[in-house]
């Protein structure tokens, strides 16, 4: 697992001495790193652990180190041979997620469903995807009650849809400050980076043409028989 703590068992490699073993320190075998000896040690029973403590996947996600065996008590110290281990990092939730922009407009028009969508808010977040779980929120701006951010459990993109009808007449644009978060982040190995995690929307509103629409359902006037003509009755 990346960032494990100085002298984290990760795996045992074993090569073998022909020599009897029943005679004391025969078949003895000393191991020894040879390439990749900065991240990784050795010891005598072949365990292979961490020689650092902030082993970073994002970094590197993968190391190849060689180990060497001799024979430990032979009067040549024979080696026995070389292998080549692989080491892959599991990534942890270390890393916050940062917003490819600072600036997002978007354009929508009024008569926009409450199901549909105004616009998408894209962060990238380094750590693999079963290891992101951002979260919008706002931050700055009176429009709470009139948009939602939806976050996208395939994409991790925020997706803005409304949560009332809009009209172009009363409110045509909308300015506000989200955030983006992830609670399950382990804190012990992530670092913020300023303000990444905000970014500035705007929504501009498109008008749509609307049908005149009566102002009450029924309208009742009076007028006296036989008046004049042309006289005004009443307003619709």
């Amino acid at each position: 697992v990346e960032m494990s703590p100085l002298g984290t068992s990760v795996t045992k490699v074993t090569a073998v001495d022909a020599d009897d073993p029943t005679l004391h320190g025969h078949a003895d075998v000393v191991y020894e790193v040879t390439d990749g000896k900065n991240y990784f040690r050795i010891d005598n029973s072949g365990t292979i652990y961490t020689a650092v403590h902030d082993l970073d996947r994002e970094q590197n996600a993968s190391y190849t180190i060689r180990v060497k065996a001799k024979d430990g008590k032979g009067l040549h110290t024979e080696e026995l041979g070389t292998a080549t281990v692989i080491i892959k990092l599991i990534d942890i939730n270390d890393n916050f997620p940062a917003f490819k922009q600072k600036n997002f407009t978007f354009e929508v028009l009024e008569n926009v469903s409450l199901t549909g969508e105004v616009g998408r808010l894209k962060v990238e977040d380094i750590d693999e995807p079963q290891n992101r779980d951002t979260k919008y929120s706002f931050r700055q701006g009176n429009y709470q009650d009139t948009f939602k951010i939806v976050p996208n459990r395939y994409t991790n993109e925020g997706v803005i849809q409304p949560t009332k009808l809009l009209d172009f007449e009363k409110i045509p644009e909308y300015r506000f400050v989200v955030e983006a978060t992830d609670a399950n982040i382990n804190y012990a190995y992530s670092t913020r980076k300023g303000l990444e995690n905000l970014a500035k929307v705007i929504i501009k509103v498109i008008d749509v043409d609307e049908p005149p629409i009566f102002t009450q359902s029924s309208y009742i006037f009076t007028v006296q028989e036989e008046g004049a003509t042309k006289i005004s009755i009443g307003c619709v």
